[in-house]
């Protein structure tokens, strides 16, 4: 009876101890006087890993998910703006606009290739995967055609390779960063 009124009091003071929701603690760090405040409410709908410093997170506004980034300290640097988000790769996340086009942002939230595509996938060895008029190119990271759009399927750079569809033979060949297919 004993143990059992010990562990009801220590789990109170446990429960007691920790903030209710939407409050905020102060927080002493140990290695300096400095303050920190520590939000215990969650702000996002959706918050994934981490990826080259940055997390994506999405709020749900207006009848739609928006996403953005934010950095390690929960600071939101890319506004959630937009409809759709990749992870960072290579310094660049492919983003879906209003129009549902899809284009590339930098780190701090600037458009850095103009969201004029179907589709547009991460950099994987300085060239990314993009979609017009239903076939599959590559970019590199100033928005430039390397290999133009002309490919029913693409996949990422790998080891200076990638696998493309040709819609002649709905076979998958090599191609290499210049877009010469691999013999």
């Amino acid at each position: 009876m004993k143990q059992r009124i010990l562990t009801s009091v220590i789990a109170l003071s446990l429960l007691a101890s920790i903030p209710a929701w939407g409050q905020t603690t102060v927080i002493k760090r140990q290695t300096a006087s400095q303050t920190v405040k520590a939000r215990t409410k969650a702000n996002w709908d959706i918050g994934l890993n981490f990826k080259e410093g940055l997390a994506k997170v999405s709020k749900y506004l207006n009848n739609g998910f928006y996403s953005g980034f934010v950095n390690k300290t929960g600071e939101l640097v890319v506004p959630c703006k937009w409809h759709g988000a990749d992870d960072f790769s290579e310094g660049l996340a492919a983003v879906m606009d209003e129009n549902r086009n899809y284009g590339y942002i930098d780190k701090t939230g600037k458009v850095v290739i103009p969201c004029k595509w179907e589709s547009a996938k991460p950099f994987s060895e300085g060239l990314a995967q993009v979609k017009e008029d239903g076939k599959y190119g590559y970019v590199d990271k100033t928005g430039t055609v390397i290999i133009p759009c002309k490919w029913e399927k693409a996949e990422s750079f790998s080891e200076g390779l990638a696998w493309v569809m040709d819609k002649g033979n709905y076979k998958y060949i090599l191609i290499n960063k210049q877009g010469k297919i691999v013999k």
